[in-house]
Formats: structure tokens, sequence, C-alpha cells
């Protein structure tokens, strides 16, 4: 069947579906409410960093993204830091999205110690095969006309019980270090949603209870092949007020579009009349980088240390962002034909279209803040008294204000050698992989890790580093 065909019969088939007198279960949302839900921000309080800090940001694509950034993962489990230690040990934040988000909850969760679990947890699964996919199903068609082919729920229950085994995100957040965010799709308001403390703040609703599995199956729900996560809205009895951010950038027309935006979404929570559920799918859609609730969590803030304390800025020598991105080349075969593509290919190219121009906005957005804040910081600290100096880091000794850097870098398959390289990047973005799969991308993982200079820079490697600086 052509792609033409096949999508002519799912309309078809849709507008049956839609017709048809039986209905599936409604969703259950997965939070509870609180009228005094935590005023917290995108990070979690008290992370106590110090000397060089790693943040790793895993991008989408499935179990290619979680076999490949956990090979990375495993590769800083065996690069020595300067200070001791592996770089494994330096990681102070994770943000992942769909596919990236199962390997960051997870080295959140066990840490070092515990990362080695990850694959038979997971990536040595077949969960693929229990997914419904037809296109000739007549219960696919009725589960397309109603949100998803495939029920969040069982998405999330299989993630539940098999990988996570009943972990909530208090769970995740009480270890302190690496703090892990996990971002998935708000569809109303076409904004990345962060299961952070602020947004939760927001809905009124208590963060820690919610399931990890369930914050994890909410960053992975593709569009039309899961039904949406929801999450309820409990404005009527909240007394903790809004951040102060959203009240200032929800119509201020210089503000930042970033800001602007999930200044609105946040405070249509509290608004009966506008959001009474938020239906949450795929992270990527709007952000394959998560680099969004990082980027937000810098902006809204008037100090020039915020969201780290004090404590942290003067202790720190360094933070390296360093994004782990497992996209997929696109060498399209229709692009060397006059015809050019055919119908299934034209809905792929365009929902990758859109994912790729938001990932680049985010980026860029992301990078102007990081070089922006590394100034502030450095101006922070050399205009700080002596004796304040030494209150927060308890000693004088050694102390250079100038000598704060913020880098940010990548590590994708065009690290790697061109073979290894084409043969990753060939991998399909799907649910679980042949074993043979993920062996190479755990190994191309981990020889990405080895090679990035700048991590290499961490270690006293004594090569040059040729690093992206937040100011070049």
């Amino acid at each position: 069947m052509t792609g033409r065909t096949l999508l002519r019969s799912f309309a078809v088939a849709a507008s049956l579906a839609l017709s048809a007198c039986a209905t599936m279960p409604p969703p259950v949302p997965i939070n509870r409410p609180s009228a005094a839900p935590e005023a917290g921000g995108i990070l979690p309080p008290g992370m106590a960093l110090e000397g060089d800090a790693i943040a790793l940001v895993f991008s989408g694509g499935g179990a290619r993204a979680a076999a490949f950034s956990y090979g990375v993962l495993r590769g800083l489990g065996a690069m020595p830091a300067r200070a001791g230690g592996s770089l494994l040990d330096r990681v102070a934040l994770l943000s992942g999205v769909s596919g990236g988000s199962i390997s960051a909850a997870w080295f959140g969760l066990h840490g070092a110690a515990g990362l080695d679990g990850f694959r038979a947890a997971y990536l040595d699964r077949d969960w693929q095969s229990e997914l419904h996919t037809s296109a000739y199903s007549p219960r696919n068609w009725l589960a397309l006309s109603q949100g998803g082919m495939n029920s969040a729920g069982g998405l999330t229950a299989w993630l539940d019980a098999q990988v996570f085994r009943g972990a909530r995100m208090a769970d995740l957040r009480r270890r302190g270090r690496p703090a892990v965010l996990i971002s998935a799709t708000d569809m109303a308001n076409r904004t990345p949603f962060v299961f952070a403390a602020e947004a939760f703040s927001a809905l009124c609703s208590d963060l820690d209870s919610v399931l990890v599995a369930d914050a994890v199956g909410a960053s992975m729900a593709v569009p039309l092949l899961f039904r949406p996560v929801v999450v309820q809205a409990f404005p009527a009895a909240c007394t903790t007020p809004m951040p102060d951010w959203t009240a200032r950038n929800a119509t201020r027309r210089a503000a930042p579009r970033i800001l602007r935006s999930l200044a609105r979404a946040y405070r249509s929570y509290r608004d009966p009349r506008q959001m009474a559920y938020v239906h949450l799918f795929d992270g990527g859609v709007t952000d394959n980088f998560g680099l969004s609730g990082m980027t937000a969590a810098r902006l809204s803030e008037d100090s020039p240390y915020g969201p780290l304390e004090p404590r942290d800025v003067v202790r720190l020598r360094s933070i390296t962002f360093v994004l782990v991105d497992s996209g997929q080349s696109h060498a399209d075969d229709w692009a060397l034909k006059l015809a050019g593509p055919n119908g299934e290919e034209v809905g792929k190219a365009s929902i990758g279209a859109a994912m790729d121009s938001s990932a680049r906005a985010y980026y860029d957005a992301f990078h102007l803040a990081m070089r922006a804040w590394e100034r502030e910081m450095r101006d922070y600290r050399c205009a700080l008294p002596a004796a304040e100096v030494k209150r927060l880091r308890g000693t004088l000794a050694g102390w250079d204000c100038a000598a704060i850097a913020l880098t940010v870098d990548f590590i994708t398959f065009a690290d790697l050698p061109p073979a290894q390289r084409d043969e990753l990047a060939a991998v399909d973005t799907r649910v679980s992989l042949k074993p043979s799969e993920v062996d190479r991308l755990i190994a191309g993982g981990e020889t990405a890790a080895r090679v990035n200079q700048t991590l290499k820079a961490l270690t006293g490697d004594p090569e040059p580093a040729q690093k992206v600086s937040a100011l070049d």
C-alpha cells in the first residue's frame, strides 16, 4: 500500500470511528490536590554544588536515545575527575525528554551504584511487540479517534511495574543530586511542561506523590500512538501564590517569548474557565532538547545567581552543559526525485521540521541565557566583600572571583567514525530495540563521551580542550 493510500484509509477509518457508539474508558488524572503546594522553582533546594558541575541534557528518540544516553553515562563513569572520583560523580543535573527521560530518571533514582541495572530493567525488554499500530485494525480506528491507538495508562503501568517499581517523584527529588527534569508538552497551551515544583504549584497539586512512571510516560507519549497523560488543576482551595515572575511576564511585550508563553500557561492552571485538565504528550514535540525548563528558570530570576544559591556560585569553578543528541539524520531518498515525497513522507517531514525548528530555537535561547549568566555570576562574585566570600566558602584560600566558566557542548552520533555514525543514525525510533542495536548504541555513547574534548578537560587530560564556551 502506498503512503497516500495508507493516509486515505486512516482518514476514512477515523471518520467511521468518530461516529461509533462505543467509547474507551476516560483517562485518570495522575496527580492529587494540595491546598498549600510547595512554592519551589525548577531546581530542588540544597544542591550544594562546588568545583566542576556537569549538566546532561538527553534528547528524545525512543529506545535509541535511552541506550545512547546510557552509554554516555557509562563513559563518564570511566573518566576520572580532576578532583577525584569519576565525571559521573560530578553530574549535578539531568534533563530528559521522551526516550531520554527514561535513562535520566533511572540514574536520578539509582545513581552510579545502580546504573548497570538499567539495561536489564528497560533496554533488554520487548515492549514494542505489545503496541497497537496496525492501520487495518477497527480497534485502532476507534482508539485513534479518541486520542491515540494505545492507552497512555498502559505505557505508564508497564514502566511502573517493570522499570521504576512504584517510585514517586519524592524519591527522585529526595536524593538532592542529581536534580532531574522530565519534560512533556502541554497540548492546549502548546508549551513545554516540566515535572517540577513550580508547575505543580501553579496546578495547586502535589508533585511528590506523582509516579515517576507517569512523568516519564507523559514525556514519551507520542501523539496518535499514545493517548495523552492527564494532570488536573485544583485552583479552588489553593493558598500558595503564583510565582512573581508569571505576573511580570504574562503580558509584558518585551518579555522573552519563552517566559511569556510559560507564564500564561501557568496562570491558566489557576483559571477554571481556561483549564481544568492539562493533557500531556511527548515533550519532544515542543522541545526535543529539554532546554526550556533551564532557560526559563534562569530568565525568570532577578538575582545574578538564581536558580542557584549564593553558596553554590562562590564554590563552583565551572558548569558544563552537555547536550546528548540522539536524533536521526535526514537522508531522504525523495529529495533526489522530481516527484518528491508521498503523503506519508510529507507528514513525517512536516512533524520533523516543526520539532527541529523548535529545538534550534530553544537551543539559541539557552545559549544566549548562559552567555549572559556567566557574565552576571562573574560580576557578582567579584563584587562580594571578602568577609562574605569567607562566610559562603569557609575560606579565602584559592579564591579567584573571575574563575567561573559556563560551557555548552554536544555529544552526537557525528562524533563517531563515519561507519559507526551511520549505523547508529539508521536505528529507528521505537520503544524497544534488538539486542545488537542496544549493544552498538551503548558502545557508541561510551566512545562519544570519552573522546569529547570538553569532558576530557574536566579530567585534567593534558590534551587541549576544544570546548564551545558560552562566551564563544
